[in-house]
């Protein structure tokens, strides 16, 4: 009589660097806007990422962005997962070109959706960087913190 024993070891890492690689970017962004209570909105995802950010699909590991559905708001909530630490820095520089061409487009258009670009918050924290542009900057860019172990 044989005895087979099969021993099943985990894979991931317990280490707060590499276990912040592992979670999703869209729960993580819909979380927030949920807590803001920011309604009507859109969900982007990596496919689209293009289409809003210069980013090399080799720099992002998981990505999802909120926009508003409402005609002229400026609100948006991203969260930008880089697909390692090299790629922080391109990630958050994308994101500040971003913001920058919005405060651009929105100088002339609306003073009200100006001054929430203007005071729009960009944060990086174990390799994902996040954005807020929202009534609630500040309260965003603390939820965020405690979303990301």
């Amino acid at each position: 009589m044989s005895l087979i024993c099969l021993l099943f070891v985990s894979c991931s890492s317990n280490d707060a660097s590499t276990a912040a690689y592992e979670q999703d970017a869209a729960a993580k962004v819909e979380a927030i806007a949920a807590k803001l209570e920011i309604k009507d909105y859109s969900v982007i995802k990596k496919p689209q990422m293009s289409l809003h950010f210069v980013l090399k699909d080799s720099e992002v590991a998981d990505f999802a962005y909120l926009v508003s559905d409402t005609e002229g708001n400026a609100d948006e909530i991203g969260i930008i997962q880089a697909s390692s630490k090299e790629s922080v820095s391109s990630v958050k520089d994308a994101v500040g070109e971003h913001i920058s061409l919005k405060e651009s487009s929105y100088r002339s258009y609306s003073n009200t959706e100006y001054t929430k670009v203007s005071t729009s918050v960009i944060l990086e924290k174990n390799g994902y960087v996040f954005f807020a542009v929202c009534d609630q900057p500040d309260q965003a860019g603390k939820l965020f913190e405690q979303s990301i172990p």
